[in-house]
């Protein structure tokens, strides 16, 4: 939903003067006659900080009606891909459910709370202020990630001399008027049941009032006396925007936030080390913490997310030092972020129980209204909006928000017209479905046969990977006709079933893999996402991080290079999944005795609904 999934300008359909950066060819001329669609333009070489699966260009492109995609006609293009995305929309036909008590797309492999840790892995992989389906020139797209993906920039930004916006004054500047730096997040207050800021709850990620600019009119409220109250605190405070784009994500990005203010208050309460200034004292103190923070994050990423996932044998691979690229290559490949990870859409769920286990779930569409991006004066959040993650990440409690199973079916709620509108003039193709579809079209991704053929030439994947794709396409031609789905012609049927768009495919290989039953991705998909996140993770660590040594030497390494005490960070315990770090935050920082409980669950018995 983040980056990809908000609103933006609208495509156009006619042509437009390209961008392009000075280290790639000009594209050929183009007959103006041909009126190819304008939104695809595959790049001889990728965007900056982009590359393709196996290479810089692949083998064969994806395809429609066996013709190049900026080939096609702009109104064949949208048109198809829309059918597509509303048959998305029709419920896939489970048999069965996985397990008693359950609905059949329920997924009792996957907690509700990973469909938005991996929205925050996303934003901390990717970051492009233009997506693929806004642009009429791929050179204009720029990985602003790269090469510094999975070190949380998602959330600390460029820490306090870059965003300082993000970051409390300390109290010390306060009794001290001369230099001292920001160590820790700002937070913000939370709206109580009357509708006021609570200032003891600070469970919101920070959100400022616009005072003072030409915003005033929309920014302060009247009285009823006639006079203003001061502005409403409507714009969030936080590194980067899409971790702002409703109200699950923003508390996700809370939740780090008072990790990383947790362990800064420990650190400062330990003796001053000898010899070491004030001020150098508090840039260790942040220096420590982040790295800390990050070095459990990640932790979480391969003990906890990676697992869930992957097919057992992809991951075993690449956890024993398989990679399909060359070692060093910190470039994001368009296969994974404009294809294979557009998955996690079709976890999200209609509705959540947020933090009262007696309560109604409260549709997501209304929480995606909680956000200063979509409609700033729903904000801040108000207490029915504070997740207790409990219900989003521990398997004993009973009322646990459960993920959707994998399939090519997205809830009603992404294709909200108005959270997801038309990226064109005629306003009749919108939602997230749609956009998905489009920007893998726009981005010349790798054709799925052939990339299934080109992976089967690997030793390692060639028994996991179908020989022939003429099954695969026999399936996928019987489940596009669908009569509460819309009318396919007999041609968009062939070629949607022999060249698959690569985001939708990888949700029909999960749904249809026998082994996988939509509990997680099938082979291609986990290959793609292995690939990605295991080179990620290989940049990403810093030194003495062994992700097979307990953490507690990790975080020893940390405390003494940069603290000066090597048993700085002994007050944290082994953590390797987000449950044991919720529950270590809901005790350690005392946030489980405030209402609504941070990680505590549910007093009492209660039965699925």
């Amino acid at each position: 939903m983040g980056q990809h999934g908000g609103r933006g300008p609208r495509i156009a359909l006619r042509s437009r003067p390209a961008v392009r950066s000075s280290d790639q060819p000009a594209p050929p001329a183009r007959d103006p006659a041909a009126a190819g669609c304008p939104h695809a333009r595959a790049a001889a070489v990728p965007p900056g900080g982009f590359r393709h699966l196996l290479g810089d260009a692949p083998a064969a492109r994806f395809t429609l009606f066996g013709k190049p995609v900026d080939a096609v006609p702009a109104a064949e293009v949208m048109a198809v891909m829309g059918k597509l995305a509303r048959r998305m929309q029709v419920p896939f036909a489970w048999t069965a459910p996985l397990a008693p008590g359950l609905k059949p797309d329920d997924n009792p492999d996957i907690p509700s709370g990973f469909t938005y840790l991996l929205q925050l892995v996303t934003h901390d992989l990717v970051a492009s202020s233009i997506p693929a389906t806004l642009t009429n020139d791929l050179g204009t797209l720029f990985n602003g990630r790269f090469p510094r993906a999975l070190r949380l920039e998602t959330v600390y930004g460029g820490g306090p001399g870059l965003c300082p916006f993000v970051y409390r004054i300390d109290a010390a500047v306060k009794a001290d008027p001369s230099d001292h730096p920001r160590t820790q997040f700002r937070l913000g207050a939370i709206r109580n049941q009357q509708g006021e800021l609570d200032p003891t709850r600070l469970r919101d990620v920070a959100r400022a009032a616009v005072g003072a600019s030409n915003d005033d009119p929309t920014a302060e409220q009247p009285i009823a006396d006639g006079s203003t109250a001061r502005p409403v605190p409507t714009e969030a405070l936080v590194a980067d925007q899409r971790n702002d784009d409703h109200a699950i994500i923003s508390q996700l990005t809370t939740l780090f936030c008072l990790l990383h203010n947790g362990i800064v208050d420990r650190l400062a309460a330990l003796p001053p080390v000898a010899g070491v200034a004030r001020e150098e004292a508090a840039h260790d103190r942040f220096a420590c913490a982040r790295q800390a923070v990050e070095a459990i994050y990640r932790r979480i990423v391969v003990g906890d997310v990676l697992p869930r996932l992957l097919d057992p044998l992809v991951r075993t691979r690449f956890e024993a030092g398989f990679r399909l690229g060359p070692a060093g290559d910190a470039r994001m490949a368009l296969e994974f972020s404009h294809g294979a990870f557009r998955f996690g859409h079709a976890m999200v769920r209609e509705g959540y129980r947020i933090n009262d286990a007696a309560a109604p779930e409260i549709p997501i569409a209304e929480g995606l209204r909680q956000s200063s991006i979509h409609f700033p004066t729903a904000t801040p959040v108000s207490d029915r909006w504070v997740v207790n993650w409990s219900f989003f990440f521990d398997p004993k409690n009973p009322r646990r928000n459960l993920s959707r199973r994998l399939a090519p079916h997205f809830v009603n709620a992404l294709s909200h017209e108005r959270l997801f509108g038309p990226v064109h003039p005629d306003r009749s193709q919108f939602g997230v479905a749609f956009r998905d579809m489009m920007s893998a079209a726009a981005c010349g991704l790798w054709s799925v046969p052939a990339l299934i053929a080109a992976l089967r030439t690997r030793p390692e994947f060639a028994s996991l990977l179908p020989a022939d794709f003429a099954d695969w396409q026999a399936k996928i031609a019987a489940w596009l006709p669908c009569e509460l789905g819309p009318a396919f012609e007999p041609a968009e049927i062939a070629t949607l079933s022999a060249e698959p768009p690569l985001p939708f495919f990888v949700l029909f290989e999960a749904a249809l893999d026998g082994a996988a039953q939509g509990r997680r991705l099938g082979p291609l998909g986990s290959i793609i996402v292995a690939d990605t996140l295991y080179g990620a993770l290989d940049g990403a660590r810093a030194a003495g991080e062994d992700p097979d040594a307990p953490l507690a030497e990790t975080l020893r390494a940390i405390a003494a290079r940069t603290h000066g005490a090597e048993t700085a960070l002994a007050f944290i315990p082994e953590i390797d999944s987000m449950l044991a770090l919720i529950r270590f935050m809901g005790t350690a920082f005392g946030l489980d005795a405030q209402k609504p409980a941070f990680s505590r669950p549910p007093a009492g018995r209660f039965g699925r609904q």
